[in-house]
């Protein structure tokens, strides 16, 4: 799922519900784990992660 704020921060929001890792085209922050994203994030099965876009 995609937002945007008013001041227009772009977020992502990624949800793995599969048995194996997922993964989502991405670039800017992930902020759950404190990580870069630069242009695919890899999700293991059961995480979530939410990326701040630039």
């Amino acid at each position: 799922m995609r937002r945007h704020a008013d001041d227009g921060s772009r977020f992502l929001f990624l949800a793995d519900r599969t048995a194996g890792p997922a993964e989502v085209p991405a670039r800017g922050r992930e902020l759950l784990h404190d990580r870069e994203a630069e242009g695919r994030l890899v999700l293991p099965p059961g995480e979530a992660a939410v990326v701040h876009g630039r």
